[in-house]
């Protein structure tokens, strides 16, 4: 059950196929994990690593340490939930089931635009860049370390101020949530459209006691 593809470089396949494996160690080099079954830890080390489950739906990790480099997690070709505790670590599942448990060193994370994917941040103070069709960034808790995401249809901040910016081409197909705000008059999470957008379009559909700050 424990089986899968490692790839060095992106294009030389170093290992075709592997089973019975519990954990994988990964070296200086840039390593691509196709995940089509259970494996317990990846540590990919050093590198720009690239872990990719949308091959198949059945793979499972449960822990994730892309290490150093920049390194990128693709999702199932599902509806996923990504919920991260900090711009680069966090979990994704499937139904309610984590197929990820803990990733950790994650630069960019990868969903598909044909299905339903939400991207849920922590409790810290958030910056969303949105930059393109369902793409962009994000910086919790204003640490300067941004995440790269791509094919993410939904947006969920968490219970503290959320700035969601949308730069020219930005464009979100599912939804933008600000999360919980408590206490109301002290929380302002803000959709704001760059100097450079010269026209908007937002759709509200359905709007609570939270107040509502739009900016251009």
């Amino acid at each position: 059950e424990d089986q899968g593809v490692i790839s060095n470089g992106y294009t030389q396949v170093y290992l075709n196929t592997f089973v019975n494996i519990q954990r994988l160690d990964g070296q200086s080099s840039n390593d691509n994990f196709v995940i089509n079954g259970k494996v317990d830890h990846i540590s990919a080390g050093a590198g720009n690593d690239e872990f990719d489950f949308s091959q198949s739906l059945s793979g499972h990790v449960n822990i994730i340490d892309g290490g150093a480099g920049i390194n990128t997690l693709k999702g199932k070709a599902a509806v996923n939930l990504w919920k991260l505790i900090s711009s680069s670590a966090g979990d994704v599942s499937v139904s309610g089931r984590a197929y990820v448990s803990n990733f950790t060193n994650i630069n960019n994370i990868v969903g598909n635009n044909t299905f339903v994917n939400t991207l849920n941040a922590s409790t810290n103070n958030n910056n969303w860049m949105i930059t393109g069709l369902n793409k962009g960034t994000l910086d919790i808790g204003h640490s300067e370390v941004l995440l790269s995401f791509d094919g993410i249809t939904d947006l969920e901040g968490g219970s503290a101020v959320d700035d969601f910016t949308v730069k020219s081409g930005g464009f979100i197909t599912g939804s933008i949530d600000g999360g919980s705000s408590n206490p109301l008059n002290a929380i302002e999470d803000r959709l704001i459209f760059s100097a450079e957008v010269q026209q908007a379009s937002v759709a509200l559909e359905k709007i609570s006691s939270n107040l509502l700050y739009i900016k251009n």
